[in-house]
């Protein structure tokens, strides 16, 4: 599977604390609330060049999704039994994990 574009194809993860179809649900969640997927960059796009390609996060990096800006026609969600799949815009990634060395 690839995606086409300028976009990155993004595996959503598990969480520990309460998950919804992978949306991560705060304990503190409201109506008002923001909602997050977090998930992992498996690819880029095809529409980037490899020059672009340096500039972007890393492949395997983790990140943090803004799931009101997903629902907007720039996402495609892709279930594979029970994984879960997202081709997100650059723009629409909020923020990344940074994971400790084991």
């Amino acid at each position: 599977m690839k995606s086409i574009g300028k976009t990155y194809l993004i595996k959503i993860e598990p969480q520990k604390e309460e998950v919804i179809n992978g949306i991560f649900i705060p304990q503190t969640a409201s109506s008002r609330s923001t909602i997050y997927y977090i998930g992992r960059i498996i690819d880029y796009g095809t529409g980037f060049t490899d020059e672009e390609k340096t500039e972007l996060l890393p492949i395997g990096t983790k990140v943090i999704l803004d799931y009101r800006k997903s629902v907007s026609e720039n996402k495609i969600r892709l279930n594979f039994g029970e994984e879960i799949f997202y081709v997100y815009e650059p723009e629409n990634i909020l923020a990344i994990i940074e994971e400790e060395e084991e």
